[in-house]
């Protein structure tokens, strides 16, 4: 029997500066995320915001990532509810990487400061993957943790709705084994026969032509599994004429 890989031991070998060497032509990922989540939630002054699964903030996330693309000229990005993966080609030197990880922790940070009125931090590090179809592989396995993470947190509001403490419905919540009755009670809080895309997939933005403009697209209608792999490998096989 194979015995299975674990994703982080996996992915961690793709980390810039340590084992994998920089390779020419490859892909290098900026994984950041927000250090003071709690406490940007506690003293966040958008309106209808209490929850890091909350519409207003997923969208808020979005732009984010719209804005940190913009300023930092990434090829491809994926915004969750805590993080953002932000795609770059270029030679992955540690000053350069460095650098990079920086810059775009900081137009981050700032965006999302001056968004939700109070002080936010990003950090992260710098992967190099040798060809789309990994790096896509690593973006997958980040958006089923972001699936993980809204889930959870729309069960724990769905059950404290119904008048149980957190710790209550922190137990109820590890007693429900199967992703299937997750996802029925999160239907059900929701009032949706449908969780919509958005909510699950995160959002992503990409560079392309636009009546003969080249603009940065913004899509809140990301698919999973499979159908992601394919989606993100298209987009870079139309941008950057790699061969499959």
């Amino acid at each position: 029997m194979t015995q299975q890989t674990d994703p982080e031991i996996l992915f961690s070998s793709f980390n810039v500066y340590n084992q994998i060497r920089p390779m020419l032509g490859t892909y290098h990922v900026i994984d950041i995320q927000i250090d003071n989540s709690a406490q940007v939630l506690e003293n966040i002054q958008l309106k209808d915001v209490n929850h890091f699964h909350d519409s207003v903030w997923l969208k808020t996330m979005g732009l984010c990532l719209a804005y940190t693309c913009n300023q930092t000229q990434a090829l491809f990005g994926l915004a969750g509810s805590y993080n953002m993966l932000l795609v770059y080609s270029l030679p992955a030197t540690q000053r350069e990487g460095t650098g990079l990880l920086a810059t775009c922790a900081s137009a981050a940070t700032s965006f999302l400061s001056s968004h939700t009125g109070t002080p936010a931090r990003f950090s992260g590090k710098v992967m190099e993957f040798p060809e789309p179809k990994i790096m896509a592989a690593y973006f997958l396995w980040k958006q089923n943790e972001n699936r993980n993470v809204i889930i959870q947190s729309i069960v724990l509001e769905a059950l404290m709705s119904r008048g149980n403490t957190f710790e209550q419905a922190r137990e109820m919540l590890m007693a429900l084994s199967d992703l299937k009755s997750k996802l029925s009670l999160v239907s059900d809080f929701l009032q949706v026969e449908k969780i919509p895309q958005w909510l699950l997939n995160g959002i992503c933005t990409y560079w392309k032509i636009d009546n003969n403009e080249l603009k940065l697209s913004l899509n809140q209608t990301v698919p999973d599994g499979p159908d992601f792999l394919s989606y993100m490998v298209e987009i870079f096989e139309q941008n950057t004429g790699t061969d499959k």
